[in-house]
């Protein structure tokens, strides 16, 4: 063993010492992954050089095959780590589609000498045991043993490994079967499965995948489906309902030899539904993290559930919810109300009550007055009764970004969401919106990576990144894309919709047409503002203007108007309409600055003006 001196680096308060794998800010240690750590490094080394893409990914993934998207999230979080959030880049700079390049003004560091396992020098020709040289490498080999016995009496080696981090475990919760044709045992299957989700997902050490029903066509063989998407571990399960009783058999299965860990049996009254849940979420924790953290282990105990009511209206309020539809949104509301009254305490009923608010806001005739003042009231409701409940400031997120424009606050909310709960599918769907209406597109594709990992079936976290794709011009990704998610579920407005979209800033009229009657009868809503688009589009600016006239008599999309206008070339019109679309807080408004349909409009004042008062320029 010989002594090996390693250069540190210092930049801006930072000091990254590659020996010893850590990143110091002012002397504090800053928590960064070791995939990040490596990027970091990696970039340093090559400080003011392009890193390729490429060079990347085989260096942070030997061997593996990895998509830009984990690349752009791994530069991303190294962003975060670095305070380098803002439009201009002080640490890492983005080489559009080849790579990244640290830009930091670094001062190398001489370290303290650190022992670093070496093979033995062999010893030089004509040297023999007996001669000076080779007792000249004894003593340096008896130095260095006395170095070694020394750190290990002060205990500095011991600790040192016995304080590594434990690896993430990984879980998959595959739909639990129903045995029998009870009329609500499918709303309950939802439900359970969706509730253990979210309780498992606020663990730091765990990462929980949930596999929908209509991604689980070979359920038999739940530990390939946990191969499939790369989890460590599988829970699957039957539910059966008698008039009285609820009896579920589940199972943990390690995911690479299909070997039970554990198999359970619970019988409960219905009424106690919430008690399977709080028995299998122990169990798994128990497995999975053995030395759970006191204050994680606190935080599950006081969030699962302990009143049968106001928990079986919760799951009912958060299926209805999940359907993202307007009349779904009634249902949910009114199921989260009777959630909230069964047990006045329960946060998380608060929370799908703002969500559904706000989501619901388009059919409102004024969000900012109707269900603004509705949501703020329910969600500071879930954070006094729970301040360290992720998913609510998640929520907080949505109301300081789409209604006050103050993106700062909304980040801030979000990645404190996403502290309390790493693994919450919405607040990463949500960050990788954030980010896209601040023209971060790279960031957003990465969050949008993570969310769809952690949700691989879900239809909306498809649409909405089709949706990223649309605003970087991407329009045949986009398509590629919300096939995908239509093959999930064919009946999903929301992606109908988008396809249109996309269709019509690939000025394809005709077939965008098809799609919004397709979205809009889903939807049960008026389509005569799209046919006044559609017009406009093709090129027939007599026929759009009737249709946009008839489209501002009926309930006006104010958002939706104000595209028309400008694509019909009025922009007088338009931003009269976008205005009234700001003053009313209405949807759609937050895409502005990276929305196609605008560029027309982008060098007019009032244009600008707007801009500015979304605290977007």
């Amino acid at each position: 063993m010989l002594l090996k001196k390693r250069a540190t680096y210092q930049f801006a308060g930072f000091r990254l010492d590659g020996r010893e794998r850590l990143l110091l800010l002012e002397g504090t240690p800053v928590s960064i992954t070791p995939k990040v750590l490596d990027a970091l490094l990696l970039l340093v080394e090559n400080a003011g050089n392009l890193v390729e893409k490429t060079t990347l990914r085989e260096r942070l993934w030997p061997g593996q095959i990895v998509e830009d998207g984990t690349l752009a999230r791994v530069i991303a979080d190294l962003r975060k780590a670095l305070g380098d959030v803002s439009d201009q880049r002080r640490f890492i700079e983005t080489v559009p589609k080849f790579g990244y390049r640290f830009v930091g003004e670094l001062s190398p560091v001489e370290s303290q000498e650190s022992l670093e396992l070496q093979e033995p020098v062999e010893p030089r020709e004509g040297l023999q045991p007996g001669n000076s040289g080779f007792r000249v490498a004894n003593g340096k080999w008896i130095a260095a043993i006395a170095v070694l016995v020394t750190l290990a009496g002060s205990g500095f080696l011991i600790e040192r490994f016995r304080t590594r981090p434990p690896a993430i475990q990984s879980l998959l919760i595959a739909p639990f079967q129903t045995i029998g044709d009870a009329p609500d045992a499918e709303m309950l299957r939802l439900g359970l499965q969706e509730s253990l989700t979210m309780e498992l997902s606020g663990l730091s050490k765990l990462a929980v995948i949930e596999l929908k029903q209509r991604d689980a066509s070979a359920i038999d063989d739940a530990a390939e489906i946990g191969r499939r998407h790369r989890a460590g571990f599988v829970l699957v399960g039957t539910i059966q309902l008698t008039p009285d009783r609820i009896r579920v058999n589940a199972r943990l299965l390690r995911s690479a030899s299909g070997e039970a860990i554990w198999v359970r049996s619970f019988d409960e009254s219905r009424d106690d539904v919430f008690k399977v849940e709080s028995r299998l979420a122990k169990l798994t924790v128990a497995e999975l993290i053995p030395a759970l953290p006191a204050s994680e282990n606190e935080q599950m105990t006081r969030r699962l559930p302990t009143n049968a009511s106001a928990y079986r209206y919760y799951l009912v309020g958060r299926h209805y919810w999940n359907e993202r539809d307007e009349n779904a949104y009634i249902q949910a509301i009114d199921n989260f109300k009777k959630s909230a009254a069964a047990d006045p305490e329960y946060a998380p009923a608060y929370v799908g009550l703002a969500d559904s608010y706000l989501l619901a806001a388009r059919s409102w005739h004024n969000p900012r007055t109707e269900t603004l003042p509705l949501a703020e009231a329910a969600i500071h409701k879930a954070i006094q009764i729970d301040p360290s409940l992720g998913q609510a400031h998640a929520t907080l997120a949505l109301i300081a970004g789409n209604y006050y424009f103050d993106w700062d606050k909304a980040e801030r909310e979000l990645q404190t969401s996403l502290r309390l709960s790493p693994n919450y599918v919405t607040a990463h769907h949500w960050y990788a919106e954030f980010l896209t209406m601040q023209g971060k597109f790279d960031q957003s594709e990465a969050e949008f990576e993570v969310a769809r990992n952690l949700d691989p079936a879900s239809p909306i976290v498809l649409t909405d990144l089709a949706q990223l794709y649309n605003f970087e011009r991407q329009y045949q990704r986009s398509l590629q894309t919300l096939d995908e998610a239509l093959k999930l579920d064919p009946s999903f407005h929301l992606a109908h919709d988008r396809k249109a979209y996309a269709l019509m800033l690939m000025r394809r009229p005709e077939d965008a047409l098809r799609e919004f009657e397709t979205a809009d009868r889903e939807a049960g809503r008026s389509w005569i503002g799209k046919k006044a688009w559609a017009a406009a589009v093709e090129g027939h600016r007599q026929e759009a203007i009737e249709f946009a006239m008839k489209a501002e008599q009926e309930e006006p999309d104010d958002f939706m108007l104000g595209m028309v206008w400008a694509e019909i070339g009025d922009s007088t019109r338009a931003m009269d309409w976008l205005q009234r679309a700001y003053d009313r807080r209405s949807g759609g408004l937050v895409s502005l600055k990276v929305n196609p349909v605008f560029d027309r409009l982008r060098s007019y004042a009032r244009f600008q003006a707007l801009l500015r008062q979304m605290r977007l320029m």
